[in-house]
């Protein structure tokens, strides 16, 4: 490890590892209320960006 902590970084793998990726992740973010979800990779898929909106108060 370059760092000289390679115990810090152990974990990294199976913690990406357990983030749903793309179209699970999309399901999560409309299943709590968001809506125009989308998202877009970067990095050669290394990051990915995922947005949502909170829908306006419903008015009555």
């Amino acid at each position: 490890c370059l760092s000289g902590h390679a115990r810090e970084y152990r974990y990294l793998p199976a913690s990406v590892a357990a983030v749903p990726q793309g179209a699970k992740m999309l399901a999560l973010l409309q299943a709590a209320g968001l809506v125009a979800c989308g998202f877009e990779r970067y990095t050669l898929g290394a990051c990915t960006c995922y947005t949502g909106r909170k829908p306006a108060p419903q008015r009555s």
